[in-house]
């Protein structure tokens, strides 16, 4: 069976589709930034550690207006177990 390239094109997009329906609600968007404990977790050190300036400085961070600390999901790098 040989298909003509409007063919190809709509069962391409038939299965695109499909893909897209049943991978509906598996994949989570990752979050941009993280509160405080949440970076600190990634990053296998305490909160109070993360909230010294000289720790914090090391990573991209933001102060919102309430004063709440955010840092930039993409910069941290989770500490190697067992260090």
């Amino acid at each position: 069976m040989i298909l003509s390239t409007n063919e190809l094109d709509d069962l391409a997009k038939k299965v695109a589709d499909k893909i897209i329906e049943r991978l509906q609600g598996t994949i989570k968007p990752q979050k941009k930034w993280l509160t405080t404990k949440e970076a600190a977790a990634v990053l296998g050190i305490t909160v109070e550690h993360l909230r010294r300036p000289k720790t914090r400085a090391k990573y991209r961070h933001f102060v919102e207006e309430n004063g709440r600390i955010v840092f930039n999901a993409d910069d941290l790098e989770p500490k190697p177990k067992g260090t």
